[in-house]
């Protein structure tokens, strides 16, 4: 089963994965840093679906340490559960592929942003359909 799946017309909602988000963050030496990416939306829908302002985690690559010898399926499928689930990286959210993309990626629980979206309307409606590409599968979304 997959993590990502394509996304729903409608309201922006918690799961959705969104690109060309900028993130700011601040230098040890106070300076501003930005870089863009994907975000997924942490918000609740009850707020990202009405809020000008939500709540997202950054994403990156998810760069894992593939196994060296050869292992039978069933190890393979519990290493990426395990994976999955966290038990190795309890920071991060594994994601799988992204839709067109090669590589695969995780949410960064511990880089979490606020990004501002158009309130309302035609405005706000264009702007989701510009940076949602894809969202979790239901089973994934937690409240």
């Amino acid at each position: 089963m997959p993590i990502l799946v394509t996304p729903k017309n409608g309201p922006l909602s918690q799961g959705d994965l969104l690109k060309e988000i900028y993130f700011h963050t601040t230098g040890t030496d106070g300076s501003p840093n930005a870089t863009d990416g994907f975000g997924l939306v942490l918000s609740r829908d009850c707020v990202s679906l009405r809020s000008e302002k939500i709540i997202v985690a950054f994403v990156k690559e998810y760069k894992f340490n593939k196994p060296e010898e050869d292992i039978s399926i069933k190890t393979f499928r519990r290493y990426f559960q395990a994976i999955r689930d966290g038990a190795e990286t309890p920071n991060f959210f594994y994601l799988g592929n992204i839709p067109g993309k090669e590589k695969r990626y995780c949410a960064c629980l511990d880089q979490i942003f606020t990004i501002e979206v158009p309130k309302e309307g035609s405005s706000r409606r264009e702007w989701i359909d510009k940076h949602r590409v894809s969202r979790l599968d239901e089973q994934f979304i937690r409240a």
